[in-house]
């Protein structure tokens, strides 16, 4: 039970739950700017592909018996990961643009709801980390 619960940043922001998010977005808001970081993030996912096949970097559960992924196997490279980078550009770069293209309300509500925003989005890139070492998919470099 505890294994699923610290998997849930992982399965927020793998690719998959991403597509939805892309989808809802381009159906219910800005569908430029959702088809920009769609493309973008696309682009970036696929260069990440690239990457783990220069770097070929194992899993920590690949290399030692003593750790356990309980259940989580993935068969794709640990590092560069693909979630961090979702994370860390799709979300970022979703917030940025929607943020700068709907910037009228200078309102203190509004500044303070842009901070909320950016402290969700720095927590949820310490749960994901801490979820990938926790769980045996990535190292602490």
């Amino acid at each position: 039970m505890c294994s699923k619960f610290i998997d849930l940043p992982t399965l927020l922001f793998s690719w998959r739950s991403t597509c939805a998010v892309m989808i809802a977005l381009s159906a219910c808001f800005d569908s430029l700017i959702a088809f920009k970081s769609a493309f973008l993030t696309c682009m970036g996912i696929y260069t990440m592909a690239v990457l783990n096949m220069f770097y070929k970097d194992s899993r920590p559960f690949w290399e030692s018996i003593k750790i356990t992924s309980y259940g989580h196997c993935y068969f794709d490279f640990a590092s560069p990961d693909t979630n961090m980078f979702i994370l860390t550009f799709f979300y970022s770069y979703n917030f940025i643009m929607y943020r700068f293209k709907y910037n009228s309300d200078t309102s203190c509500c509004s500044r303070v709801f842009s901070w909320f925003l950016l402290f969700i989005l720095f927590v949820a890139f310490a749960a994901t980390y801490f979820c990938g070492v926790a769980l045996g998919l990535n190292y602490l470099y």
